[in-house]
């Protein structure tokens, strides 16, 4: 569990672009066959940390965050390949549901409704680039009826090909939705609760 001292000062390195060269750093010490050190990264990027506590803090975000991209694609891969008519949706709210609904409601009602739509389900919540508008993305294992999300509008596309090239493409758009910066205003995936891996 990341504490409230440490998430600041996670915050500051990614503003300051060390928590980036770490990633890096570690990347290119995965090519090299090499493992990361974070003596030797302390010392080589002294404007970056300010001490080895950073480094070491570094190492473990990039560790929880390449575990967590793991399960995430694994678990969406399995809706994909072990069903026959998966969808990929979006589902946006209107005016209405924005003004009078709390987050949290908006966001039960989105569980609640890819329930009663399918049995398994992934999805995440997502802001608009242009006017950072809340809107969700989900794969589901069956088909929908988009006429029954009352809240907004919600877009469908039937996952037709399930080669290695589109499932790529499934899985990577959700899972950067789910875990880039704009999606990380402290929410979290929404998982069915019998989706195991």
């Amino acid at each position: 569990m990341t504490t409230d001292n440490e998430k600041q000062t996670l915050l500051k390195l990614k503003n300051n672009g060390a928590l980036k060269l770490y990633g890096i750093y570690k990347r290119e010490c995965f090519l090299s066959e090499l493992n990361p050190d974070p003596q030797f990264c302390f010392d080589t990027y002294p404007d970056f940390f300010s001490s080895i506590e950073e480094v070491l803090l570094c190492a473990r975000y990039s560790k929880n965050y390449y575990n967590r991209n793991t399960r995430l694609t694994k678990k969406i891969e399995k809706l994909i390949t072990d069903y026959d008519e998966p969808v990929f949706i979006t589902l946006t709210f209107n005016d209405s549901s924005l003004d009078f609904l709390s987050y949290d409601t908006r966001r039960k009602r989105v569980r609640e409704w890819l329930k009663s739509q399918g049995s398994l389900y992934v999805a995440n919540v997502d802001y608009g680039k242009e006017n950072g508008r809340e809107h969700y993305h989900a794969i589901i294992n069956k088909k929908v009826d988009p006429l029954t999300w009352s809240y907004g509008s919600c877009n469908v596309k039937l996952i037709f090909n399930k080669n290695c090239k589109a499932l790529a493409k499934y899985i990577n758009k959700l899972t950067n939705h789910a875990l880039k910066d704009t999606a990380n205003r402290g929410a979290r995936i929404i998982y069915s609760r019998g989706l195991k891996i």
